[in-house]
């Protein structure tokens, strides 16, 4: 009877953890911005072709085309810890990126939905220093170049002051959709 109330009580625990991932995320990471790349418009004739199929016919509000967005990037790439371009219709064509390959294409279609449906969206892809517990987690790796910074993307809606972050790669493999920044202070 104890054993079958422990393993009840393991797989409820599991399924709250995966249930509410991002809270916990949010609550113990956090990111710090320490710099800013600049992302290339999208050319890629294949890509402007996908984005546009997506969105053909809707007028999008931001959260739809952040989530348009999430969804052409997670399908077009998968995750690497090789060096990654930044240069976005070079990742899309290779089809594998790191974090910065991510942040470079999903803030490059969210700025190229925005555009095609004449809405202004300011969107930065943003390099940060994450945070565990307030812990520096880039310290505990060393000097890897892998691991000296992440990079995600910020986006500012229209006419408000309110900011999203968000971190692609997390989103792909965990479903993370925002996370939370260690200061307000933006760049």
């Amino acid at each position: 009877m104890k054993r079958s109330f422990f393993w009840k009580g393991m797989a409820i625990t599991l399924l709250l953890i995966f249930l509410f991932r991002g809270i916990i995320y949010r609550s113990c990471v956090r990111y710090d911005i320490v710099g800013e790349r600049q992302f290339a418009e999208i050319t890629d004739r294949d890509l402007v072709l996908k984005i546009r199929k997506r969105i053909e016919d809707k007028e999008l509000n931001l959260k739809e085309i952040m989530e348009v967005s999430r969804r052409i990037t997670d399908h077009s790439l998968s995750f690497t810890t090789r060096k990654s371009s930044n240069e976005t219709n070079a990742v899309y064509r290779a089809g594998k990126a790191n974090c910065v390959g991510y942040a470079a294409l999903y803030a490059a279609v969210i700025d190229f939905i925005a555009k095609e449906q004449g809405q202004t969206l300011q969107v930065s892809q943003l390099v940060g220093k994450l945070e565990f517990l307030g812990w520096d987690i880039h310290s505990i790796f060393g000097n890897h170049p892998f691991f000296q910074d992440h990079d995600f993307v910020e986006i500012q809606g229209p006419g408000t002051d309110a900011y999203y972050y968000v971190d692609p790669s997390m989103s792909d493999y965990f479903g993370i959709r925002f996370v939370s920044l260690r200061t307000s202070t933006v760049i």
